[in-house]
């Protein structure tokens, strides 16, 4: 929790917090992936002459996924950078789904940072840029070895010899027409 009181008293007043954040998240949320429970948040804020919170920093968090090629597993950190406007809360505004503070100038930053993680969560997750993946025939895992199937030709029973074919590829299977 962020208590901005003193902000409030001292418009355009730069503030520092650096916080470790609990940020738990039911097992299903991100699927195979996990983000470790502790998040760190560092950032700046200040409050306008209008009561509204201007934060800026960055979120950086430990996370265990699987690689969507290779169903490796790695661990790696998603660090992103944000800036939030953050105003009071409305009594009259009940459905409002942005972030506010209340009466004695308290913010939920706990849970801004699990919004901010689902929202700047990766939708493709690969171990490394170049990664191989895994062969479609045996299952071995290209960046560890390679397999006799990798450099087989496409038959002329496989589904994908014609899309093979009209891309300009040499297929063993079937002439091109």
């Amino acid at each position: 929790m962020l208590n901005i009181q003193k902000a409030l008293k001292s418009p355009l007043e730069e503030f520092t917090f650096k916080s470790s954040v609990s940020v738990d998240f039911e097992p299903e949320t991100f699927s195979n992936n996990f983000v470790d429970s502790i998040a760190t948040v560092n950032m700046n804020y200040y409050v306008d002459y209008d009561n509204v919170i201007h934060i800026k920093g960055f979120v950086d968090v430990p996370c265990k996924f699987v690689c969507d090629r290779c169903a490796g597993i790695f661990q790696k950190n998603l660090y992103f950078d944000f800036e939030e406007e953050i105003c009071k809360k409305s009594e009259t505004d009940e459905d409002d789904d942005g972030f506010a503070y209340d009466e004695n100038g308290n913010v939920d930053i706990q849970e801004i940072v699990k919004n901010l993680i689902i929202t700047n969560f990766p939708t493709k997750i690969l171990c490394k840029p170049d990664c191989k993946g895994l062969c479609q025939v045996c299952g071995v895992n290209l960046n560890d070895q390679e397999c006799e199937h990798q450099n087989k030709k496409i038959g002329k029973n496989n589904p994908f010899a014609d899309l093979l074919n009209k891309l300009g590829g040499k297929n063993n299977g079937s002439s091109k027409k």
